[in-house]
This record gives C-alpha cells, structure tokens and sequence, in this order.
C-alpha cells in the first residue's frame, strides 16, 4: 500500500525535469573540466579547430557535415 500518494504527483514532474538539459548547466561544467585545455576559446592551443567552449560553436557543423554536439541525441554527438 502506498503511504504517500503527494509523491505519485511528483514522480511525472521530477521526471520531465530531469530530461531538460541546459547547455550552460549541465554540459559546460563536463567540458571545462575535460575539454576545454584542447578545444576552448584560446585558438592557438585549440586542437581540429573544434571549439566547444559556447553552444553555439559546439553544435555546428564541420565541413564533413558531423557536429560534435547534437541536442537531444547523445548518441549522435
């Protein structure tokens, strides 16, 4: 028997929010630590001239045509 049926309620919610991803909060913080020595704003240490140091350039297209970030599809990027 469910004691806490308020926490039935929540469960769609909490769900919902944590399929929200924000740029800013959830992936920049990871590529900071990562990424950003080889692949951030410097261009005279940037590696493939691929910067992912802001959204917009990290879900640009290379010339192949490949980005290195795809939003809503990890496994894509």
């Amino acid at each position: 028997m469910f004691r806490c049926p308020f926490l039935l309620l929540l469960t769609p919610l909490s769900a919902t929010l944590a399929a929200e991803v924000n740029f800013n909060r959830d992936v920049r913080p990871i590529l900071t630590e990562n990424c950003y020595s080889c692949h951030g704003p410097d261009a005279s240490s940037r590696k493939a001239k691929l910067r992912l140091d802001a959204a917009e350039h990290a879900t640009q297209p290379a010339k192949s045509g490949a980005a290195a970030i795809v939003p809503g599809k990890p496994d894509a990027s």
